[in-house]
């Protein structure tokens, strides 16, 4: 446990991570689809904000490299990391709800 800080707090955190992603997945294909960058952007930056905080770190790795793509205003190219940021998802979700007892 860390000091001063709840556990249980992480755990709601997590879930709310967890609730959160499908439909920002979605969201993130969908500013790609319609090729907006500020839109996968903005969805790269909060999944990698989310990332980091809970300490996946792959993910949130994957997530800095297409917020750093769709700030050049291309998005050319970023299917196949929208992808693999996908398949690191599915890898780590399955975890997070085992820490959560699901």
């Amino acid at each position: 446990m860390v000091e001063g800080v709840n556990i249980d707090f992480f755990d709601v955190v997590i879930e709310a991570f967890l609730l959160e992603m499908p439909s920002r997945l979605e969201s993130l294909r969908s500013a790609l689809a319609r090729g907006d960058a500020a839109a996968v952007r903005a969805q790269a930056q909060s999944m990698k904000s989310g990332g980091v905080f809970i300490g996946i770190g792959r993910f949130a790795g994957l997530c800095r490299e297409l917020e750093a793509l769709a700030l050049t205003g291309d998005t050319a190219g970023a299917g196949g990391l929208v992808s693999e940021i996908e398949a690191e998802y599915a890898r780590v979700e399955q975890d997070l709800w085992r820490r959560l007892g699901r």
